[in-house]
C-alpha cells in the first residue's frame, strides 16, 4: 500500500512478548497510580491462563495523567488505531496525554508488550469501577520485588461475567475456582481446632 510516496507494510509486525516487570518497573519509578486488571490481574492472583497484554485502570487527575503520559514515551509506546499498520500507527503524532484522559479505553504497543489503558471496568449493567472504586479493594502484591496493585479478585471476575466474551468465559472457570478456594481457606481459619484430645469420662474417686 502506498501513501505519501511511501510503502506501508500492510501486515502488523508479530506482538512483542509482555514483560510486566519492565512495564511495572516504569510505571511505578514515573509515580503512576493504576490497579492492573484482566489476564494480568487474574495471573497475580492465582491463575495459570497466559496474557499477551497488560491492562491497567488509572487514577485520572490530571497530575497523573501527565505522569502516565511521560511514562509511555520511556517504554516507547504508540497507539494502535483502528486498520492502520503498525508502521503507520507508529509515525502518527499523537497526543498520549488527551487521548489517555479522554477516551475510555486506549491500547497502546511497546518492545515490551501491549497496554491497555482504561478509565473504569464494568461491575453490573448500571456500574461501573473507576481506580478509586477499585483501589478500595485491591490488593497489594509483589512482582520480581516490585509493588504492584492488583484489582480484586471478585472485581476481575465481575468485569469478565459482564464482557462475557470467548477469552473471558474460558478464564472464568478457573478464576471461579481460585475465589472458591480463598473462601474455603477462611473459613477453615474462622472455625476454632478441633485437634484436641478427645474427651475422657472423669475418673473415679
Amino acid at each position: 500500500m502506498l501513501r505519501d510516496g511511501g510503502i506501508v507494510p500492510l501486515k502488523d509486525e508479530p506482538r512483542p512478548d509482555l514483560r510486566i516487570d519492565t512495564i511495572v518497573e516504569v510505571l511505578n519509578r514515573h509515580g503512576v497510580e493504576y490497579v492492573t486488571v484482566g489476564g494480568v490481574g487474574a495471573t497475580l492472583h492465582g491463575a495459570e491462563r497466559k496474557t499477551v497484554d497488560c491492562d491497567a485502570v488509572v487514577n485520572r487527575a490530571n497530575d497523573n495523567i501527565e505522569r502516565l503520559a511521560h511514562a509511555l514515551d520511556e517504554l516507547g509506546a504508540f497507539m494502535r488505531i483502528g486498520n492502520e499498520s503498525d508502521y503507520a500507527a507508529k509515525n502518527l503524532k499523537v497526543d498520549k496525554k488527551w487521548f489517555v484522559s479522554s477516551q475510555s479505553v486506549t491500547n497502546w504497543r511497546t518492545p515490551v508488550g501491549d497496554i491497555d489503558i482504561m478509565a473504569a471496568i464494568p461491575g453490573t449493567v448500571a456500574d461501573e469501577k473507576d481506580y478509586h472504586v477499585l483501589k478500595t479493594n485491591a490488593d497489594e502484591k509483589e512482582l520480581e520485588s516490585l509493588k504492584i496493585w492488583v484489582a480484586g479478585l471478585n472485581d476481575i471476575i465481575a468485569s469478565k461475567q459482564f464482557a462475557n466474551r470467548p477469552k473471558d468465559q474460558e478464564a472464568l472457570p478457573e478464576l471461579l475456582r481460585i475465589a472458591q478456594a480463598n473462601r474455603d481457606a477462611i473459613q477453615r481459619k474462622a472455625i476454632p481446632d478441633q485437634r484436641r484430645k478427645p474427651n475422657r469420662p472423669p475418673l473415679e474417686r
